[in-house]
């Protein structure tokens, strides 16, 4: 079956499949690779591996497309709430890691003195190590 894929019908499905570079190299590959001679097995055993793998294909695309549509939900809320500038503003939190963020402190804002203490919280502010915390005691 895929023998018979040519090289234009192989450039649309790499595109299809979200391929954006080197589309035209990978197709040329894939022609040459599927055109080989291999070790065949009876056309109705070929056929039938073929529909179990274009079956695997969509539960995988359906498991990705499961998976995109929570985290589209949680950054569209995230981006709803009041605090979002204020937790997209610490280095390397963006909409799906603020959110975490925000989830596990919740939103009481009394919960820390001071934005050093949120931030430290969050992983974004260094904290001293023990040594320095001895010392204070």
């Amino acid at each position: 079956m895929a023998a018979k894929l040519t090289r234009r019908r192989l450039q649309s499905l790499l595109k299809q499949a979200g391929r954006v570079r080197g589309i035209q190299g990978e197709a040329e590959r894939l022609h040459e690779v599927f055109s080989r001679d291999y070790l065949h097995q009876l056309p109705q055993v070929e056929a039938a591996l073929g529909h179990q793998t274009s079956a695997l294909l969509r539960q995988l695309d359906t498991a990705c497309e499961n998976a995109d549509q929570p985290e589209e939900a949680v950054t569209q809320a995230f981006e709803e709430h009041p605090d979002a500038p204020v937790f997209r503003s610490f280095p390397g939190l963006a909409a799906l890691t603020g959110a975490r963020v925000l989830a596990e402190i919740g939103d009481d804002r009394t919960r820390f003195a001071t934005a050093g203490s949120l931030k430290a919280y969050a992983g974004s502010a260094p904290s001293p190590g023990p040594a320095a915390r001895a010392a204070r005691s």
